[in-house]
């Protein structure tokens, strides 16, 4: 099975469709583990079901509509960073993408990272 220039093997094991189920459901677990976290934790949002579907039912890069994920990462971020700094009541969970927060805060803070490896 070839999705875009990853070619999948499959040892004659499993059938196409399981490896498009395989594939919605690491799909479902990146964007609600990963890239889009909710503070529920256990559980990922409806709205990416279509999504990971259409894309795990592709059969070439021209049947997946045209997104942007990156504009849509970072305003999750953004949308929980602000969220977790107005909470009053209860146990504020940050939302979005914690891994791009990180990666970002190594990048631009990097006076930081120096100060914490040179201390350890």
């Amino acid at each position: 099975m070839q999705v875009g220039r990853l070619t999948l093997v499959n040892n004659g094991q499993l059938t196409v469709q399981q490896l498009d189920r395989a594939l919605e459901a690491y799909l479902l677990w990146l964007f609600g583990y990963v890239l889009f976290t909710t503070g529920a934790g256990d559980t990922v949002s409806a709205r990416w079901i279509d999504v990971a579907r259409e894309i795990a039912d592709a059969q070439n890069p021209a049947d997946v509509r045209d997104r942007s994920w990156g504009s849509a990462v970072l305003a999750a971020t953004f949308r929980g960073l602000c969220t977790v700094c107005f909470k009053a009541e209860g146990r504020p969970t940050l939302m979005g993408c914690p891994l791009l927060l990180q990666l970002w805060c190594f990048e631009v803070l990097q006076v930081l990272c120096f100060l914490i490896v040179y201390l350890l």
